[in-house]
């Protein structure tokens, strides 16, 4: 599943099958899902997810992987992305974890606005997606940009639908601050409802 395109050295180990390449890597990995993983669902299952880093290490049985930059880039053709200095997936578990000058462009939260491209940005020293949970969390100086407005806060909580990317409720804590068109708001503490806004 996994197209190596470029990479100083490939250390590879057979049956389950375990890569380590190092060096300008560049992997591609095919659309689509292993047979009983979850996946994560800010990445579209029909796109082929690209990978840019230094290290690269994949492990077939548990269909996790790890990339190591300054920054490691996981992004699709649509525009999906997330960048950091360390980037960790389990397909299997539908888990992500991204660590050190992280920024997203993902269809989380995303601005619904007429000519909006689709997305929300975020930045953060870290950012956790759980596809079970359905949940995702920026925290370390967290920012995000999508359809609540551009907030700011120590920690952003977004919970997910069940299904799809939209967005049922969010959380914030810690020196809050929300613009919402011509409106700002501070605090500590921030919970929205989309519903009802």
């Amino acid at each position: 599943r996994v197209d190596l395109r470029s990479a100083t050295t490939i250390d590879v180990t057979l049956s389950p099958l375990n890569i380590v390449a190092s060096g300008k890597v560049q992997a591609v990995f095919a659309p689509g899902r292993q047979e009983g993983a979850r996946g994560a669902s800010v990445f579209n299952d029909a796109e082929a997810i690209l990978v840019v880093c230094d290290e690269l290490k994949s492990d077939e049985a548990p269909a996790a992987g790890t990339y190591t930059g300054k920054p490691a880039r996981v992004f699709q053709d649509s525009g999906n992305q997330i960048r950091g200095d360390v980037i960790a997936m389990n397909e299997k578990a539908g888990t992500l974890t991204a660590t050190g000058n992280v920024s997203t462009s993902l269809p989380i939260a995303a601005t619904k606005a007429e000519g909006a491209k689709g997305n929300s940005t975020g930045r953060a020293g870290q950012f956790e997606f759980d596809d079970g949970k359905r949940r995702a969390v920026f925290t370390k100086d967290a920012q995000l940009e999508g359809s609540q407005g551009n907030l700011s806060a120590n920690r952003i909580d977004l919970t997910l639908a069940a299904k799809g990317n939209d967005l049922q409720q969010l959380n914030a804590q810690g020196d809050v601050v929300m613009y919402v068109e011509d409106r700002k708001a501070t605090g500590e503490t921030l919970v929205y409802h989309p519903t009802d806004e």
